[in-house]
């Protein structure tokens, strides 16, 4: 799979008005290398179960998430609950 080659402008201001500069990002695909110490790996709205990259770290596809680009804050509020879901599973989960 092959991500997106830049933010796009309007999503770039979105973000820079909450506070990140992406101005600079370059999106790759997921490396091994990027996998390597991950504690879960996250698609949001993409099915990487054939990711073979992934490494060992348990994989979540997240659905329902809406495009940024039709609607930023709503993206941004909906990721902001799943995140904060994930971070209390892993905070609780045995080590």
């Amino acid at each position: 799979m092959t991500p997106e080659p830049a933010v796009p402008p309007a999503i770039t201001e979105a973000l820079r008005g909450d506070g990140f500069d992406v101005s600079g990002f370059t999106a790759r695909p997921l490396s091994s290398v990027d996998s390597a110490a991950a504690i879960r790996v996250v698609g949001i709205g993409v099915d990487l179960s054939s990711t073979v990259e992934r490494g060992n770290a348990p994989l979540e596809t997240w659905q329902g998430i809406p495009a940024a680009s039709e609607g930023y804050a709503a993206s941004r509020d909906a990721m902001r609950v799943r995140i904060e879901a994930l971070l209390k599973a892993i905070e609780a989960a045995p080590r």
